[in-house]
């Protein structure tokens, strides 16, 4: 269900030639298993303690998921190669720690916006279909 999945499968289905062709079927994958992954957690975090309501289960699956959306993103990009080429550029040919700095900061923002992007809805999802409220099956 999420938007960079469906997103990079279209381009992958028009063009799967890459100059990184490990990188976007295996950024596929860690957008499924961090979502697999967060399910999970959370569904044990209920059967242990209940949420309290829809909104709070939907905030802590978006933290969750985005924190490890982002460390996905980041290992998979540097083991790729992919982040390297598209920000080392920016230190202009010469490796300071200013220039380090730079490239490291661009690494951060792109995982942010990736895990913005990937994770955000998919905790008011599931938060919407999974959610029972305690109190309506115990009147019942």
């Amino acid at each position: 269900m999420a938007p960079s999945f469906w997103f990079i499968g279209a381009l992958l289905a028009i063009d799967p030639r890459s100059d990184h062709p490990a990188f976007w079927p295996s950024l596929m994958v860690g957008v499924a298993l961090v979502n697999a992954a967060t399910i999970l957690r959370i569904n044990q975090r209920q059967h242990r303690e209940a949420y309290i309501s829809r909104e709070t289960l939907a905030r802590h699956f978006q933290r969750m998921s985005q924190r490890l959306g982002a460390v996905i993103f980041l290992v998979i990009g540097w083991g790729s190669g992919f982040l390297p080429d598209i920000t080392l550029p920016t230190t202009h040919g010469h490796l300071s720690l200013v220039a380090a700095a730079t490239a490291v900061s661009w690494n951060v923002l792109l995982a942010w916006l990736f895990s913005l992007g990937s994770f955000t809805h998919i905790g008011a999802m599931h938060a919407r279909l999974g959610f029972a409220y305690r109190g309506r099956f115990l009147q019942a």
